[in-house]
């Protein structure tokens, strides 16, 4: 790519990620509560959510218990993506499928 091809596509995206606001929208947006607050928009994730979204982990083991900090962390919306493996490169024994029975209880 020339140098005017990157100056338009550095220019483009600084213009996108200046020019978003996604609590715009919803502000203006017909049926808004009166009183309700501008600052305060229930329908907005945190940032530790939003960043949370963006991740894929993996873990040990062919369950989860009750109380497992993995476990917690994704019901709490702070992983977004949970991978499985059949085996474990580092070990290389199983990682977490056994069997359809074990992944359908396990997700």
């Amino acid at each position: 790519m020339n140098r005017r091809g990157m100056s338009v596509l550095a220019l483009l995206l600084a213009t996108l990620l200046l020019g978003w606001n996604p609590g715009a929208a919803r502000a203006a947006a017909p049926g808004r509560a009166a009183g309700a607050s501008a600052g305060v928009d229930a329908g907005v994730p945190s940032l530790d959510v939003m960043i949370g979204s963006m991740l894929m982990l993996g873990f040990r083991g062919t369950e989860l218990s009750p109380g497992y900090p993995f476990l917690e962390a994704v019901r709490a919306g702070h992983v977004g993506h949970v991978i499985l493996f059949d085996r474990d490169i580092a070990t290389g024994g199983g990682r977490n499928i056994v069997s359809p029975g074990q992944v359908r209880r396990l997700t």
